[in-house]
């Protein structure tokens, strides 16, 4: 089952300590190239959309991501992010990022799931320490010891073929 992640852009941005101290140009695309190379959303089954207030001349954004950007224009994020939900035909499978209580308590009562913008970061990491331990634990072999297995992994191959 495929999720979709809503983000609510600027709040992510605010609460979020390598994004809040940049420029609103530089927070967006750091933003932007963040969720992209990342994934903290997961599997690339999972829908992503981030909502930003305004409207797009405001922003040029080069969209050569799989993700969505969406801008509010005439209303607030917020309600963008509310319409989104109400508009889905299953909202459990929906997802949104935001430290905002009206959107949360909102989103909970349609019946879609809120994460803190705090936990949707902290995804990344947990990956990125999985992946330090992984690499660690594989150079912890000699070379000595990777040629044996090699060799016992040739030997098994060409024996069983």
């Amino acid at each position: 089952m495929a999720l979709h992640y809503i983000i609510d852009g600027y709040n992510v941005i605010k609460k979020t300590a390598f994004l809040n101290h940049k420029k609103l140009k530089d927070a967006r695309d750091a933003l932007l190239s963040f969720i992209d190379k990342y994934r903290p959303h997961g599997s690339y089954k999972n829908q992503i959309t981030v909502v930003f207030d305004g409207r797009e001349g405001v922003f040029n954004f080069n969209q050569n991501c799989d993700f969505s950007v969406v801008f509010s224009k005439k209303e607030s994020a917020d309600s963008c992010i509310k319409s989104l939900v109400d508009k889905a035909s299953n909202p459990r499978n929906i997802t949104v990022v935001s430290d905002d209580k009206d959107i949360v308590f909102y989103c909970r009562a349609q019946g879609s799931g809120a994460l803190a913008v705090d936990d949707f970061v902290k995804k990344v990491d947990k990956k990125l320490k999985i992946a330090k331990i992984q690499k660690s634990e594989f150079s912890e072999l000699s070379v000595l010891e990777r040629k044996k297995i090699n060799d016992e992994m040739s030997q098994i191959w060409l024996n069983e073929t």
